[in-house]
Parts: C-alpha cells; sequence; structure tokens
C-alpha cells in the first residue's frame, strides 16, 4: 500500500481537523472541554499555535471526560477516541482521539517505540486534596511512575553522556521487569484518589510534570479565545493556571528554545485505510 508521509504543515491540518471534530461533539452533547497547556499558550499568546509546536491538547472535567469517553466513538467513524480505561494496552494515563486514517511512529519507523494515529491529547482533570502536602505527594508519585512507565517504552540508545546513557538502560532494563500496564494502572488510581470526594478543588494528575490546583468553579466557566480560524474555549483561570506551570508565559524563550519536543514519522494512505 502506497503511503504519504505527512509533513509539518500537514500534521497541523489534520490536528485542527480532529480539534474541530472534537470540540463540535462537545458543545453539541453538553461536554465541558478547554485549550491547555501549549495550546492554551499558542492561544493566548499568539491566537494560534506556538510557532514551533506540533501537537493540540485539550482537558475536561473527570466526569466530562468519562463522558466523552462513552459516547466519541459511537458518534464517528474516522476519529476514535482511546483511553487506558478502554484499552489496556494502550499505552498513556491520559487519552487520545487518534484519526484512523494515519499511522505515527515516535520517534521513527525504524526506532519506533511507539505507533499510533496522528492525534490530539485530552488530559482529565480530578479532584485534588485541600492540603497541599497532600497534593504534592499525589504529583510526586505520579512523577516517578511517570518515568518508569517512559523506561519501559525506551527503544535504542539514549542521548547524552556515557553515565546517562548506562542509567538510562539500567532504568529501562528495570520497568520492563514489569507487566506492560503496571505503571499506567498506577498512575491512573494515584489521579483517582479522591474521586469519590468532592473537595472543590481539582488539577491534572494524569500528564506529568505539571503542580498546580485551582478551584474547580474556574474550569466550569469557560472564555472563548481565537486559536487558528475559529474561537474555543478555554478556562476562566487561564492566567493562574498557566502562570502556575510556566511562569511567565508571554515572555517568548530564548531562540535556542524554540523547538519542538516531539520526534515522529506520519503517513495517510492513499485509499484512507491504515497501515496495518
Amino acid at each position: 500500500m502506497a503511503m504519504e508521509q505527512i509533513d509539518d504543515k500537514k500534521l497541523r491540518e489534520l490536528q485542527i481537523d480532529i480539534l474541530k471534530a472534537v470540540t463540535e461533539f462537545c458543545d453539541a452533547n453538553d461536554i465541558g472541554y478547554w485549550l491547555d497547556f501549549g495550546t492554551l499558550i499558542g492561544a493566548v499568546r499568539h491566537n494560534d499555535y506556538i510557532p514551533w509546536d506540533d501537537d493540540i491538547d485539550i482537558s475536561m472535567l473527570r466526569k466530562d471526560y468519562d463522558k466523552f469517553m462513552r459516547t466519541f466513538n459511537a458518534e464517528n467513524s474516522r476519529y476514535k477516541f482511546n483511553s487506558y480505561e478502554l484499552d489496556k494496552s494502550f499505552g498513556f494515563p491520559y487519552g487520545k482521539v487518534l484519526d484512523t486514517t494515519t499511522v505515527l511512529y515516535e520517534p521513527s519507523k525504524e526506532r519506533c517505540a511507539v505507533k499510533l494515529s496522528v492525534n490530539i491529547d485530552v488530559f482529565p482533570y480530578d479532584n485534588a486534596p485541600v492540603d497541599k502536602k497532600q497534593v504534592a505527594r499525589m504529583q510526586k508519585r505520579r512523577d516517578r511512575l511517570s518515568i518508569l512507565e517512559t523506561a519501559r517504552k525506551h527503544r535504542g540508545k539514549a542521548r547524552g553522556g556515557i553515565l546517562r546513557r548506562i542509567a538510562v538502560a539500567l532504568l529501562s532494563c528495570f520497568a520492563k521487569m514489569f507487566p506492560r500496564d503496571y505503571f499506567l494502572k498506577r498512575i491512573v488510581k494515584n489521579a483517582k484518589k479522591y474521586s469519590g470526594t468532592e473537595t472543590g478543588y481539582v488539577s491534572d494528575f494524569a500528564g506529568s510534570f505539571t503542580y498546580f490546583t485551582c478551584e474547580r468553579s474556574k474550569y466550569e466557566n469557560t472564555v472563548s479565545c481565537r486559536f487558528g480560524d475559529r474561537s474555543y474555549k478555554i478556562p476562566e483561570a487561564y492566567d493562574q493556571t498557566l502562570r502556575s506551570i510556566y511562569g511567565d508565559y508571554m515572555q517568548l524563550p530564548p531562540e535556542n528554545e524554540r523547538v519542538s519536543h516531539h520526534k515522529y514519522e506520519a503517513y495517510i494512505s492513499d485509499n484512507g485505510e491504515i497501515e496495518k
């Protein structure tokens, strides 16, 4: 089967099409969402992608995430939502909406650690305890488990000096001793620790290396912000969230840091079918 390689421009077009399908579905079915992380910075600072970015992130409160997970796939044929809850072999503790007419390899077809489709990320926000020390413990546990899950997926040679390469190799060997979903299961369990307790606060416990909590009400209330050729929802607390994660997010980083942190190869087939 002939496969057309997807360049950066085409990748963005495909991601935007996914975003439009997802947000239109959410609006039609009373499911809350907001642009988040780098995509939120892009919307606020550039009204578009961060110029050197190449992914899209949205987030939902857990109740909306669960409703989206139950209903989206029944309404779509091209775009499919996947998550650990739906598929224990899915390698992420948060969800992704995938364009099933494409295939994507990270970092490359030859050194594939992950094989997916062109996608956008969907992060659930879970109840967070009021006690900041308890929040910190949950975040540190999430990060330790995330490092081990990344090590479990590692393929090929690590970058950096010899000591770093040895450390990565040893950690990878250790992590691969555990069952495939061992770390993911624990990340998800940790994220849902307060699912039965209404605390008034929420946080992202399914992603990694984000450190903040915020009042739930500030994510239930959204405002509109342009991203590309249309407007999408962003949280009322967008400034508080972004400053807690990134500091002065309106300040451009040094030029040498204006690069994508993702490595991939992606393809689309001539007849609209994903490569097997």
